[in-house]
């Protein structure tokens, strides 16, 4: 006997029937690092060329540190945006010309976009 199962947009029973509970993850520890952030005038504290800011202000800094702790990694490394922070992950694999790098079609043009950047084929699927 044949088993068929229909998606909830076909008719089939939703995975989830009760609403979701609405959850926040931000408190007070949160809030106080962005009121210390905005009381310090500077976001990230990152310049564009080579010298002592060039690794970020303060916070930048101290929450890389901490991000390094949490998850007993040696170092950790924020970027400025999702673009960058796939480039630098793609060059840390050493991405090459001609290396292929599945990436789903439905999504932001930066997802194809990296492996370009490198000379590989961004692959949908």
């Amino acid at each position: 006997m044949a088993v068929t199962s229909l998606l909830a947009l076909q008719g089939g029973k939703p995975a989830v029937c009760d609403p979701i509970e609405k959850y926040s993850s931000i408190g007070e520890e949160e809030r106080a690092a962005v009121e210390r952030v905005m009381a310090s005038q500077s976001l990230s504290g990152f310049y564009g060329s080579w010298g002592p800011e060039f690794w970020g202000g303060e916070e930048i800094r101290f929450f890389e540190e901490e991000w390094a702790d949490k998850f007993s990694v040696p170092h950790a490394v924020s970027f400025n945006s999702a673009t960058s922070g796939l480039i630098a992950a793609l060059g840390a694999i050493g991405l090459g010309p001609g290396d292929e790098v599945i990436v789903p079609p439905y999504t932001m043009s930066a997802t194809a976009i990296s492996p370009l950047f490198y000379g590989g084929i961004p692959v949908f699927a």
